[in-house]
């Protein structure tokens, strides 16, 4: 019957409590022996001869209590005799003042371990019928969330009812939004509306509150302190492949649609990685069809939450057949970084260097944390570009000085406007053009370093408007001559197997090209080809474009001659097919210093590929 009163009282009561109401009960110096014995009471010569308790009284009073105690303490979870006295005492070691605040200080740390580590140690046999077991057990640790993925200190939990919770876990939802039996809403700093902080809650349901959750956290991981609506007439998502490795991915989208989780605004993504108009061997066929197995599934599941059209895939959606144009101040939730920079540059929108699913959960949501490029201060230039060169620069080397210098930070550059003019009107041909310059030049910028956003002088529309207020104090300068343009030329590796090797193949358009870029090259081409003679084309070269634009080309008697020249237009991304390791092999050529940045392929300007395909010599190419 007195071990049935330890026990109840040792449920009722922290351990430290515990201790407490006990401690003056004990004789000076009781409690103190029995705290220092413990551990000896479970000893197979104390169990049964009388000898056995006068030894241990005889060695506690030798040394402190204290110290002892808290020595000893942990062997106590050793199973205590149950049947002799000596087992009892060592129950009731917790009693004495400072030892047993002790005890419960080591033993809460393993209880605040997650519920599969707490019923691991339940099954210890001092877990289950000891007083010193049970106080471990109900320490603090039960108030802890069993969710890892909460952040330690949340305020708050709003319940979710358990049918959704069943409902969501017998979909079979992805790992990242797979939903807990509590939704709780973290500490966070940022300041959210009363509509997000519901949103955040789970008053629009569980899955959207983890993209909300996903987009805060994204947010506050780079200072910001509000969310701000996406303007954006439309979206625009990177992932356009259907990689057969990416299931994760594919478990996300199934997971948003069964929720009913769609985009907010209709969206473009980037192009496809396929199209059988271009020349592959049966190798390469064989395994771009294992590698891209999910593609028509995955164009599937963007068509159902929210593709603009099947025309939809190109990485230059703000062309006009395409019609996702941004307006100026519009905030977009973008990530494909030649589409950004152009936005942000070119446009003047607003726009961060946003990751993939990123930018599709600020679709989702319609809005984006607030900072970086969508803030006045972070559209202001850390860099002045002052470029001196004799002739028009080569825009694609352009911008690969200019990333490979400034990187992240924002440039603004002067002396550009003399060679590419003062306007940007799409609806003159002098404004196309210099549209068409900044298009290539931006996505070296972008690739070759991480540029979002550029200014030019006279040009771009911040640029005008605000000047050198643009400037931030003690920027400093990178003059780009014709010499240092050779220079960063030279400085690209080749990676070829073999250097001179004969190219194979050659890709013209990455980002696509627009449809006055499409005639331009025509024009080149049969001039080229006119000049020496040849007929067709050597290597194959591929000139890429938006689906909608070629759609307009084929409509000129350009389209027939090019390809009567031997030629492939294609709406195919030429990144993604050289991913193909077997592409990758291949001694291929372009045009373009993104595509040089992420294949194997090798940089060469636009007059030196005319003369490779056409078969001119370098000093006869027209320029």
């Amino acid at each position: 019957m007195a071990q049935k009163t330890v026990d109840k009282t040792a449920v009722k009561k922290p351990a430290a409590k515990q201790a407490a109401a006990k401690a003056p009960a004990a004789k000076k110096p009781a409690p103190k022996q029995a705290a220092i014995k413990t551990p000896a009471a479970k000893k197979s010569s104390d169990r049964k001869t009388p000898a056995g308790r006068p030894a241990a009284k005889a060695s506690a009073a030798k040394k402190p209590a204290a110290k002892q105690a808290a020595v000893k303490t942990p062997a106590a979870k050793k199973p205590p005799d149950r049947k002799t006295p000596a087992g009892r005492p060592a129950a009731k070691a917790p009693a004495a003042k400072k030892p047993a605040a002790k005890v419960a200080a080591v033993k809460t740390p393993a209880a605040r371990k997650p519920t599969a580590a707490k019923k691991a140690v339940a099954k210890k046999p001092s877990d289950k019928k000891t007083p010193a077991g049970r106080s471990a057990a109900k320490t603090p640790a039960a108030k802890k969330p069993s969710d890892k993925t909460v952040q330690k200190g949340s305020p708050k939990k709003r319940a979710v009812p358990k049918t959704a919770a069943a409902r969501v876990k017998r979909s079979g939802a992805a790992e990242t939004l797979r939903v807990q039996k509590t939704v709780d809403a973290p500490a966070f700093t940022m300041k959210l509306t009363k509509e997000e902080a519901g949103i955040l809650a789970g008053e629009k349901g569980e899955v959207m509150a983890r993209v909300m959750k996903t987009l805060v956290m994204y947010g506050e991981t780079f200072g910001a302190e509000k969310m701000v609506p996406v303007t954006g007439a439309a979206g625009h998502l990177v992932t356009s492949f259907g990689l057969s490795v990416m299931k994760p991915l594919y478990a996300l989208m199934d997971t948003l649609i069964r929720a009913g989780v769609f985009s907010s605004q209709k969206f473009t993504v980037d192009p496809r990685p396929l199209d059988i108009n271009v020349p592959v061997s049966l190798a390469q066929k064989i395994f771009f069809g294992i590698m891209y197995s999910k593609q028509a599934a995955y164009e599937e599941q963007l068509r159902r939450l929210g593709l603009v059209n099947d025309e939809g895939f190109t990485c230059t959606c703000y062309m006009g057949e395409v019609g996702n144009i941004p307006q100026k101040g519009d905030v977009l939730s973008w990530a494909e970084s030649s589409a950004v920079v152009y936005a942000n540059s070119v446009l003047g929108a607003r726009c961060n260097r946003n990751s993939g699913i990123i930018e599709l959960f600020g679709s989702i949501a319609g809005r984006v944390p607030c900072f970086g490029l969508l803030t006045d201060e972070g559209r202001r230039a850390a860099w002045i570009i002052e470029v001196r060169t004799k002739q028009k620069p080569e825009a694609q080397l352009l911008g690969s000085a200019v990333g490979m210098k400034v990187m992240e930070e924002v440039p603004f550059i002067r002396g550009l406007d003399q060679w590419i003019g003062r306007d940007l009107n799409r609806n003159t041909e002098a404004g196309r053009a210099a549209a068409d310059y900044l298009k290539d030049m931006g996505a070296a910028a972008a690739s070759n370093g991480a540029v979002g956003l550029y200014h030019v002088e006279n040009l771009t529309p911040e640029a005008k408007a605000l000047g050198s207020r643009l400037i931030l104090k003690k920027a400093p300068v990178y003059v780009i001559d014709d010499a240092e343009l050779e220079r960063v030329k030279r400085s690209y590796p080749c990676i070829w197997k073999d250097p001179a090797a004969e190219p194979r193949l050659c890709f013209v358009g990455c980002p696509h090209l627009s449809l006055d870029q499409l005639k331009a090259w025509t024009d080149r081409v049969l001039s080229g080809l006119e000049r020496t003679g040849r007929r067709k084309l050597s290597p194959v070269t591929v000139f890429t474009a938006a689906p909608a634009v070629l759609k307009e080309f084929r409509k000129l008697p350009e389209a027939a001659k090019l390809q009567k020249a031997g030629a492939v237009v294609s709406d195919i991304c030429p990144l993604m097919y050289m991913n193909n390791p077997l592409c990758g092999k291949m001694p291929v050529i372009t045009n373009s210093n993104k595509l040089r940045t992420y294949t194997s392929s090798r940089y060469y300007t636009d007059d030196e590929i005319i003369a490779v395909i056409t078969g001119s010599a370098a000093g006869e190419v027209e320029k």
